[in-house]
């Protein structure tokens, strides 16, 4: 219990640290629902089970979501996930608050945050995409063999020869008579 509120309160200490915020800013923030002192007391290990209501105008006060400082306080640590969704949901608190103005001055980061997610989500897309077709090409490399008479075994071939292979075959199929694979009936005049 007690490493569950140690990192509780290194959560709140790390937070009010990264935003630059003072106590009083926490209090401020939370629209009166959390004290400075109370802020101080939970820092500095002088509280020890902490209300709802207290934890929830803490996560207004830091300007994080609710669910970061519940996790906080059972000692969970939330995933990347999770802190992004957190970090994201808490950004865009207050959002409608802002002047015509603000808003207009913000779009273009807005923009740009859109974008960059965008651009990776492609780029993740085309990574999963070349190590499927990695993965697929690495089970063709190993081809049944049947011979004449026995029972097929696998053998494992370089890729210049799989290649080779694959060329032949595909050409063997491109020549073969109608019917099976190829060509389409019909589209093969001369």
């Amino acid at each position: 219990m007690s490493s569950e509120r140690e990192r509780f309160r290194d959560f709140v200490r790390e937070t009010i640290r990264d935003k630059k915020l003072s106590y009083r800013d926490v209090s401020t923030g939370s629209g009166g629902r959390i004290s400075a002192t109370t802020v101080s007391d939970i820092i500095n290990r002088q509280v020890g089970d902490v209300k709802t209501e207290t934890l929830l105008g803490l996560a207004e006060g830091l300007g994080v979501t609710p669910e970061a400082v519940f996790a906080a306080y059972r000692g969970v640590t939330l995933g990347i996930s999770g802190q992004f969704e957190s970090e994201l949901k808490a950004a865009l608190t207050g959002y409608e608050e802002l002047s015509d103005q603000n808003k207009r001055e913000l779009l273009p980061t807005v923009r740009m945050l859109g974008n960059e997610i965008q651009r990776r989500r492609v780029e993740q897309w085309r990574e999963n995409k070349k190590k499927i077709a990695d993965a697929e090409f690495a089970k063709r490399k190993h081809v049944p063999i049947v011979p004449k008479g026995g029972a097929s075994e696998r053998v494992t071939m370089s890729e210049e020869k799989f290649d080779a292979l694959r060329d032949a075959v595909n050409e063997e199929e491109k020549t073969k008579p109608d019917g099976k694979r190829g060509r389409k009936s019909g589209t093969n005049k001369r």
